[in-house]
Formats: C-alpha cells, sequence, structure tokens
C-alpha cells in the first residue's frame, strides 16, 4: 500500500472522536489508542524509528512544559494548588495530543497545537451561541482532529 493510503486511514479514529467529542464531550480509548498506533506505525514507516522516537520525544516535552505552564498559571491565578484536571484540561485532550506526537516534527506539532486551540474555541463558541450554552468546555479534541485530518487530505490528496 501507498504511505497516503496509511495516512488516509487515520481519517477513521479522527472522525470518530471527532463526532463524539463534539456531542458529548468523550473520547473512547479504543479510538485513542488505535490513533496512536496508526500515527506511530506511520511515522515509523515514514521515516524508521529514530524519526518517530525522535519527534515523540521532542514533543512529548513541548506537551510537558506546556502543561507545567498550565499548571504554574492556575497555582498563581487561583492562590494555591489544584488539580487541572478536574476543571480545566481533559484526559481526552492530553491523550490526544500524545498520541499524535510521533507523526509531527517539533514545528509541525507546535502548529498543530495552536491550530487546534483557535479552532476549538472557534467550535466553542459557534456551538455554545447556536446550541444554547450546552457545553461550557472546548472541544480540543474535535478540533484537533478536524485540524489533522485538513492536514492530511491536504497532504494527500490536495497537493
Amino acid at each position: 500500500m501507498d504511505m497516503a493510503c496509511y495516512e488516509l486511514l487515520l481519517l477513521v479514529p479522527l472522525t470518530v472522536m471527532t463526532v463524539s467529542d463534539y456531542r458529548h464531550r468523550e473520547v473512547g480509548l479504543m479510538w485513542l489508542a488505535l490513533l496512536a498506533a496508526g500515527s506511530t506505525s506511520v511515522a515509523w514507516l515514514r521515516g524508521g524509528a529514530g524519526y518517530m522516537l525522535h519527534n515523540a520525544a521532542f514533543n512529548l516535552a513541548l506537551l510537558l512544559y506546556l502543561f507545567f505552564g498550565v499548571v504554574l498559571y492556575l497555582r498563581l491565578r487561583y492562590r494555591r494548588w489544584c488539580n487541572p484536571f478536574k476543571i480545566h484540561l481533559g484526559w481526552g485532550d492530553i491523550i490526544f495530543f500524545v498520541s499524535v506526537a510521533p507523526f509531527f516534527g517539533l514545528r509541525g506539532f507546535l502548529l498543530l497545537l495552536l491550530a487546534s486551540c483557535l479552532a476549538g474555541l472557534v467550535l466553542w463558541l459557534v456551538q455554545r451561541t447556536c446550541a444554547s450554552g450546552r457545553h461550557t468546555t472546548v472541544p480540543l479534541v474535535s478540533a484537533g482532529s478536524v485540524v489533522f485530518g485538513t492536514y492530511l487530505i491536504y497532504i494527500n490528496l490536495l497537493s
């Protein structure tokens, strides 16, 4: 099979997670595991084990840096230590970005994070305005899946 076919297969878990996260703010662990296995495999096939491990290490270091920044911000904001997973972050959001970390180089991963955050805020505003405020949280997995899926379609079908 061509590399494009393997990459486009990632659209299956991305689509399921987009719908699930947008509707219910839940993402199935099976779909996250499938995405992780798929993105790791594609990265391995694309550049070998060294390429995949390099991407994963640097991107996970970036996620840890950002996570500790969020924890520090919450400490300063509320003047006490608080669990960021109670209100501010979802485990599905973290696991999603960990799952796609091997696929991207550092620059691409940073662009994915930024575009996902912006798209998530837009989705949240649309949902809050049009759906009478049913959810108060940002659908970050939905946004990340849409951004990643759009990227996959662009590089494999449109370029």
